[in-house]
This record gives C-alpha cells, sequence and structure tokens, in this order.
C-alpha cells in the first residue's frame, strides 16, 4: 500500500504532508523532523526521547515515501537525554542524521529551520517543499510508524500541560477528551480565575470554553493567572493597539531588525507595515501586501518593540483583511509587485534572541523546569506522561484545515476504539476520523461526533 494510503486511512494529520501529496509543491530530497518548540512545550523532547526507534522507523517510512535521499532529526542543545537515544536508534548513519539548534527563538520556525539545517533560504512567500525539504513534527514521524508498523488508526494526542497546574505533566490525551478533563488529570488550576492558552505561551489563543475538545492538533494547554503579561498581551483589543501606536510608535525599526523574516531576507518590515497601518496611508502597496509574510512568531512585540506595542496583532489585521480580498499567503504574497529571490541578510547571526531572555520577558522561568529536570545528563529520569481516560468524546470532524470529513456512523451505533466514525470527501486529501474510545455514538451532526462508553 501506498503512504499516501496508509495516511489517509490511518488518520494522520500534517499541513505540509497535504501540500506535498496533494502536488502543490515539487519534489524533496530531505525531510525534517522540527524538535523544537515554544517555552514550556515540552512534548516534541519528550516523545523524541520516549520513542526514538519509532520516530527513527517514521522518518525512513516518510523518506521512502517521498523519495527524499536524507532525513534530518533537528532538535535544540540542551536535550542530552534524548541527543543519546536518537543517535543510539539511527542505524542509517549518513542518511539520518541528529542535527542540533542554538538555544534561540523562534528555531523552530519552518522557514528560519530549513535554513538552520540545510543553508537553503525557501523562496519568498513559499512553503519549505519549495527549496526541496518536508518539515514535519515528531508527532507525525511517530503516527507514520504507528500506521505503517501495526496499521493502526491515530487515537491519540500528545501534548503539554503546564504553567499554574498542580502536576505539569506530558499527556497523551484521547482525541475529543475536553481540556477540562486534561486540566483535571494534571491536578487543576493553582491561581483563581485561570485563563487558558490553547498552543504555546507566544503564539497560544486564549480559550473560554474549557469544554472544547483536543483535536489532533492541539499541542500545549497552559494555564496563567489573569493579569499575567502573557494574558495581558492576548487579550488586548486590536483597537486599544492601533490608538496605542499612533500615539507612541516613532518607527524606530527595531521590530524589523529583529524580524526573523526580515532576517531571512523577505521584504516584510513591521515598522512600515505600523506606519501605514496606524495612519491609513495605502502606497506602497506592496508594504501592506508583505504582512502575510508574517509568520505570527510574536517577537517583535514581547521583545524588540521597547513601547510595548504589537505589530504582530497589527500583522493579523492586515492578514485577515488581505484573505478576505483574494490574497493567499503562501502562494500569491507578491501580486503587486515582482517576486524576488530572498538573500540571508548580514548581520542575521549576531541578531538571535537566547530563549533564556524569552522566558525572562515573558515571566515564564518559574514554570520552566517543573517538567524536565536537565541536570542529570544523558541518563536523565524525566517526568513520566500521563494518560487520558475519558468516558465521553467530542470528536471534530475538521481536525486540520481544508474541508471537513463526512461522518459515516449514525445516531446509537457502537464503534470501537480506532473505528471509522468519517472520512474524507472524495478526491480531497483528508485523514479519515476514528473514534477514541468504545462506546455509542450519543449525538452527530456535520460539525462533530460525540463518544460515550456504556
Amino acid at each position: 500500500m501506498k503512504l499516501i494510503d496508509i495516511l489517509t486511512k490511518s488518520g494522520v494529520v500534517d499541513g505540509e504532508l497535504a501540500r506535498y501529496f496533494t502536488g502543490r509543491g515539487g519534489g524533496v530530497d530531505t525531510v525534517i523532523v522540527n524538535g523544537a518548540a515554544e517555552p514550556l512545550l515540552e512534548h516534541k523532547s519528550w516523545l523524541l526521547w520516549k520513542e526514538p526507534r519509532k520516530i527513527v522507523a517514521g522518518l525512513k517510512a516518510l523518506m521512502e515515501g517521498c523519495g527524499a535521499k536524507q532525513g534530518v532529526i533537528a532538535l535544540k542543545k540542551g536535550r542530552p537525554e534524548a541527543l543519546a537515544r536518537l543517535e543510539a536508534a539511527v542505524t542509517q548513519k549518513g542518511r539520518i542524521t541528529v542535527f542540533l539548534l542554538d538555544d534561540f527563538y523562534p528555531a523552530g520556525d519552518r522557514l528560519v529551520l530549513v535554513h538552520e539545517v540545510s543553508g537553503r533560504v525557501v523562496p519568498e512567500g513559499r512553503s519549505p517543499i519549495d527549496a526541496g525539504c518536508l518539515v514535519v513534527d515528531p508527532e507525525t514521524v511517530y503516527d507514520i510508524s504507528y500506521a505503517v508498523g501495526e496499521e493502526g488508526a491515530i487515537t491519540t494526542r500528545t501534548l503539554t500541560c503546564a504553567g499554574e497546574v498542580e502536576r505539569p505533566a506530558v499527556v497523551v490525551a484521547h482525541i475529543g477528551t475536553s481540556i477540562a478533563e486534561v486540566l483535571a488529570l494534571c491536578g487543576g488550576s493553582t491561581v483563581e480565575d485561570p485563563v487558558v492558552l490553547v498552543g504555546g505561551p507566544v503564539t497560544g489563543r486564549v480559550m473560554t470554553d474549557l469544554e472544547a475538545p483536543v483535536t489532533k492538533s492541539t499541542e500545549g494547554i497552559i494555564v496563567l493567572s489573569k493579569d499575567h503579561i502573557v494574558v495581558q498581551g492576548r487579550t488586548r483589543p486590536l483597537e486599544h493597539v492601533i490608538k496605542r501606536a499612533k500615539s507612541v510608535c516613532g518607527t524606530c525599526t527595531i521590530c524589523t531588525d529583529l524580524c526573523p523574516q526580515f532576517l531571512l531576507g523577505y521584504d516584510i518590515r513591521p515598522h512600515l507595515i505600523m506606519r501605514q497601518v496606524c495612519y491609513g496611508i495605502d502606497q506602497p502597496q506592496e508594504v501592506i501586501v508583505n504582512a502575510l509574510l508574517c509568520s505570527g512568531c510574536g517577537l517583535c512585540e514581547m521583545y524588540a518593540c521597547t513601547a510595548g506595542l504589537s505589530p504582530r496583532m497589527v500583522n493579523e489585521h492586515v492578514r485577515r483583511s488581505l484573505n478576505g480580498q483574494g490574497y493567499a499567503q503562501e502562494s500569491d504574497v507578491r501580486t503587486v509587485a515582482a517576486r524576488r529571490e530572498a538573500a540571508v541578510r548580514d548581520m542575521s547571526g549576531y541578531r538571535r534572541i537566547p530563549d533564556e531572555r524569552i522566558t525572562d520577558r515573558l515571566m515564564l522561568n518559574r514554570y520552566m523546569g517543573r517538567l524536565v529536570r536537565r541536570d542529570m545528563g544523558a541518563d536523565a529520569v524525566r517526568t513520566d506522561s500521563v494518560r487520558t481516560d475519558p468516558v465521553r468524546v467530542e470528536i471534530l470532524m475538521r481536525q486540520d484545515q481544508g474541508a471537513q470529513a463526512v461522518p459515516v456512523v449514525s445516531w446509537g451505533d457502537r464503534v470501537r476504539e480506532g473505528g471509522l466514525i468519517a472520512e474524507v470527501r472524495e478526491g480531497a486529501f483528508r485523514t479519515a476520523v476514528h473514534s477514541s474510545i468504545d462506546g455509542r455514538v450519543t449525538f452527530i451532526d456535520p460539525e462533530r461526533v460525540i463518544v460515550e462508553r456504556q
């Protein structure tokens, strides 16, 4: 069976794989496993440490499936325990290698990662595939290993639950488990009126509905107090941001000087975007259109801007507006100016922001180290994961970007864990959806299927 058929059948979700297998990118010669993550998110390095052989096996299968000659597992320095186990698991020396990234943010950005690992620069406004690289997460190659080796369906997601919780942990969560249940499994919140971020502390979004389910793309559940600097930054109204920018922003260029995409050679200049949005200037148009090049890393707002402004939020506003006008983020960025070849800027190697400065600025230091001890060398004893055991799961029919899956079960049907409950529309590369527990279907509509243990 071809790899694409295995992925579709088993339910492996990954946007880059979808892009590759639908022919929206050229051939690739290098597959990169992205082991870098935002502060507090430890599930990637934990999975690399816990399942090195399956990670390597999944990477081999993916390389064979897309014809890549080289595989690279990238992780940050300061992970000696994961490094030792990965290197021991690699049997095809030279064809599969382990690459150590410097501890800077955002080393895990796909475009930054491609340049760090391969020395290539992804063409402006394009995907890593257009530079001959396929970038995937450890979870993806782990799932591929399971799907290929055991021909099983993907029913769980590894994520991090951290911050103001009693027992921070890496959680192996059944797809469809509620966020509230994950929090309870980790001992619940340690503060009154907690705010929950789904994702990382930098790019995560505030979640008010704690009954919302874990999906295949959920990476983190971060709990913080409502007065924490991260929460304040994520909940500021855009109108407030623009009013402050009008009165304070001096277009000093620091946000541009430290922008990872600008340093890669892309023509994105956040200080000029701020100027044009704040003052209603619509020319030159290419300045505004290039907001589509923003990766959303948040470095401009959490570190660069001395006035505490948020170029990232302004860029997001511009991107939503442009997408509504028909601009495509990764295929037609430069519609008003000729596409040019990006060249890494000379100062790129000198403007990297160490991870510790980011955690200092975001006041996350008190949460660091509660998940994993790194002072015990290659044989470090890491915090064991916890596993959910839900009696009810709400499984969404849209687990990633793109078309929804169509339910194939009916109200009252009995299903087994791993049993098919929805399939993709004909002609679309969208993976099948499976039940994550044994039980009975108690609710169904085009958006979700609820299964409860009986």
